[in-house]
């Protein structure tokens, strides 16, 4: 009755819908039915040694086995061990040919063999670069690339080894050099997903494969499971994904007006969500679904509040009502939430003296990515309110004391509205912070700093 049992989502959404995306995206490339019908891989598979000794020809014939699971050949790569303290505490790292005459270089800790479960994910976590590189150059080059990464054993049918080895005391680091929570604390991740995010992987691989109850669950991590489990049964129940469970491996269309009112106005919270994204490419859609969207300013989830506003954004002009109702989220408990009003918060919007008010607020917020992005959205008006000067300068020296380039050029890019010669005027202000001037320098010429290239010492090096 009234909803007590419905099944939930253990997922923060705009995680789930991601990972739905971009498991779509795989598989518009890879194959649905190459998916649907791989074999998932499991401790004791009789294709894997029963036992394992760490030798190099062991090494060699398992590395040359997930090759050929994961559709490559063992003969595109050089894979060569290093001693462990030179991979930073990693598994191991790739590293991609420099030319297209060379080889990608798979180069493992010394003593990983010793652990062959742990061997395999991370030669699968590996090879999963090549694949990306080879088949998918779009996502190589985005910037959630190594997140895709992470995806790549699942399709492969080796998604159990790759959830089960992301919580590896004192093994932390994928290494890869691409990605972006690599970390020494030994809870770190070995990509970057969570175990908990990876249980959403696996579910999602157990739904498009029809699978309800899959067997090969019972091999999976408790900590995998607690999010599978919940994950699998939402699934089932609702549907709510990013694609119908049907059209697996097939593109999404484009959507009319009406396709996004309907989902506007459905149950389905995926897809709300992933309605919301695609809004802000169809800014004239926008404006005809205003009423529709506006509710989602107050939903639970902040990603939701988040990505309306960045859709309401999207549209030529807003009402005074909607754009009011956006203003309220300058009190948003979120900093990510407040830094979305700011792309609202333009020259020629229906309160134009509101938004400058708002956008004074926002630069002093706790938030570094919110103040940099109201930096942004103030150098584009013509006329500042008074303060803005001191404002930008502030904005200057916490992005120094944190290292933000983002923020960073965000305040240099508002300070140039001031000077056309931004460095004294930084010279002026800063003249006893060396930090400041320095990083000031770097920002502004790049060229005269040199950036030192990867030296890795490998230590014994074999050839595939």
């Amino acid at each position: 009755m009234f909803g007590l049992f419905s099944p939930r989502c253990p997922l923060e959404i705009s995680i789930k819908a991601w990972i739905e995306r971009r498991f779509l995206d795989l598989s518009s490339v890879i194959g649905a039915d190459r998916i649907r019908q791989t074999e998932i891989i499991t401790p004791g598979h009789p294709d894997l040694p029963q036992t394992f000794h760490g030798s190099e020809q062991e090494l060699l014939d398992l590395f040359s086995r997930i090759c050929r699971w994961m559709d490559l050949v063992p003969e595109a790569f050089q894979l060569a061990t290093t001693e462990d303290s030179q991979l930073g505490g990693a598994s191991g790292a790739y590293l991609g040919p420099e030319t297209p005459a060379d080889r990608s270089r798979i180069i493992l800790a010394q003593s990983l063999p010793g652990d062959p479960d742990r061997l395999l994910a991370t030669l699968a976590y590996l090879i999963g670069h090549e694949v990306v590189r080879q088949k998918f150059p779009e996502i190589a080059r985005s910037q959630d690339s190594s997140w895709a990464i992470d995806l790549v054993p699942a399709c492969y049918g080796l998604g159990v080894y790759a959830a089960n080895s992301l919580r590896r005391g004192g093994a932390g680091g994928c290494g890869s050099g691409g990605c972006s929570s690599c970390g020494p604390d030994e809870t770190a991740t070995k990509g970057v997903l969570t175990p908990a995010n990876y249980g959403h992987v696996l579910a999602l691989l157990a739904w498009v494969r029809h699978e309800e109850a899959p067997t090969w669950a019972a091999a999976i991590t408790s900590d995998v499971a607690h999010t599978m489990k919940p994950a699998l049964k939402y699934l089932a129940k609702t549907g709510d994904c990013v694609f119908n469970q049907d059209d697996f491996g097939k593109p999404v269309g484009e959507r009319s007006v009406s396709d996004f009112r309907a989902i506007l106005n459905s149950s389905l919270k995926t897809q709300h969500f992933e309605a919301l994204r695609e809004l802000v490419r169809h800014p004239e859609a926008v404006t005809e679904l205003a009423a529709s969207i506006d509710p989602f300013l107050r939903n639970r989830e902040s990603s939701v509040r988040r990505q309306a506003a960045a859709a309401l954004s999207a549209a030529p002009s807003l009402s005074s009502d909607t754009f009011l109702e956006m203003l309220r989220l300058i009190d948003d408990s979120e900093g990510a939430v407040r830094g979305s009003l700011t792309y609202a918060l333009r020259p020629g919007c229906v309160e134009e003296d509101m938004a400058l008010d708002a956008l004074m607020k926002l630069i002093n917020d706790p938030h570094l990515t919110t103040a940099g992005q109201a930096a942004m959205a103030l150098s584009e008006f013509d006329d500042l309110p008074n303060g803005t000067l001191d404002a930008g300068l502030k904005l200057l020296r916490r992005g120094v004391a944190k290292c933000n380039d983002d923020v960073i050029g965000a305040a240099l890019h508002l300070l140039k509205v001031f000077s056309e010669d931004v460095e004294s005027l930084i010279a002026a202000r800063f003249n006893d912070d060396e930090d400041v001037l320095t990083m000031v320098n770097e920002h502004l010429h790049p060229e005269a700093h040199g950036v030192e290239s990867l030296a890795l010492p490998v230590v014994s090096h074999r050839s595939m």
